[in-house]
């Protein structure tokens, strides 16, 4: 252990430095990133894809676990002792989200970069993998094309039990521009469906590092050192609305004014510094999507600012929303309310 870092705990080091000693003695290529709390219903699906992966190269898996309070750990310990050269899990004994100062994201890039590994895959614990070749595709792929720093795949959306295919997904091979990774959003590429270099990703700013959320600006940012392609095999899940979810909070709080107007302020802040990460070079790209950000997240409360922001750019509110959806979005709330059956 060189360094002291001061939100790494006595008992997370000796993780971090078993994963470190680990990759001395079998090197792996890659190395997967799962972070998991209270996800006991899904995290053995999570991990069932991970111990499935045939690779023809070493890889491991760190599981960062915040402090759950259900049977998630338990469960991680079952695959670490069935898996122990495969599965790495770190416990901790207080929740770190909780705190908002990003230090899950940091413990989890501190214990990626002791492996060494060149590429890095994330999936949250809730979500999964259903291809078996889904890492060896991905590696083949950056192996063979070394101008691209990023590689994602089409992705199926399961909510309840509707499996439904990602509206971005391609029928094709692909590459996509970082005008389509910065104006669509996080949920274009789907973060479980990633692989990208690691050597790009350290050179990612800290301030990039832990925003409000991690995989948007990550996506942002690799595709502003290098080429992002897309499989159009599909290999993994992203569960909509699972409990504690992202998407379920949002779903929870979509007539709550004050917390939509806090969202707004943290994805105003997002854009605005990855605009100064990446030097001002698509300054127009952010401000297009905090226009469609704000459209889009005002749809149900101020009639006035989603026709300002329509009018910003009418021809991207167009491309992601029906003519029906703008028309309805200047009406009052209670109409579009009982249009939308709520």
């Amino acid at each position: 252990m060189a360094i002291q870092i001061s939100y790494i705990n006595q008992e997370v080091w000796k993780y971090i430095d078993k994963i470190e000693a680990s990759s001395k003695t079998n090197p792996p290529i890659l190395v997967v990133r799962c972070a998991t709390f209270n996800q006991e219903k899904y995290i053995g699906t999570t991990l069932e894809g991970f111990v499935t992966q045939k690779t023809k190269f070493p890889f491991i898996v760190i599981v960062h676990d915040d402090a759950s309070t259900d049977n998630t750990p338990n469960i991680i310990k079952e695959y670490s002792e069935k898996y122990p050269h495969l599965i790495f899990p770190i416990f901790e004994v207080e929740n770190l989200y909780s705190k908002g100062q990003g230090d899950v994201s940091k413990i989890l890039t501190e214990a990626c970069n002791r492996t060494g590994a060149k590429y890095i895959a994330l999936c949250e614990g809730d979500d999964y993998w259903i291809d078996p070749l889904k890492l060896q595709k991905q590696v083949d792929f950056l192996e063979k094309h070394v101008d691209y720093s990023l590689v994602a795949t089409n992705t199926d959306n399961l909510n309840g039990t509707s499996i439904i295919p990602s509206k971005w997904n391609v029928t094709k091979d692909g590459e996509r521009s970082i005008k389509e990774v910065i104006l669509n959003g996080g949920l274009f590429l789907s973060t479980a469906s990633l692989v990208f270099r690691a050597d790009i990703y350290r050179q990612m700013p800290e301030t990039a590092k832990t925003l409000h959320v991690g995989d948007y600006p990550l996506q942002i940012f690799m595709a502003s050192k290098g080429r992002v392609w897309q499989l159009a095999d599909t290999t993994c899940v992203y569960r909509v609305q699972s409990d504690g979810s992202w998407t379920q909070n949002n779903k929870t709080n979509m007539y709550n004014y004050d917390f939509i107007r806090h969202r707004i302020t943290k994805e105003t802040y997002l854009l605005e510094t990855m605009d100064k990460v990446t030097e001002g070079k698509y300054t127009s790209l952010f401000r297009q999507r905090k226009n469609l950000y704000i459209y889009n997240s005002l749809f149900l409360f101020n009639g006035w600012k989603c026709f300002n922001a329509f009018f910003k750019n009418p021809y991207l509110i167009l491309q992601h929303n029906s003519l029906k959806h703008i028309l309805l979005s200047f009406l009052p709330q209670r109409i579009k309310r009982k249009y939308l059956g709520r």
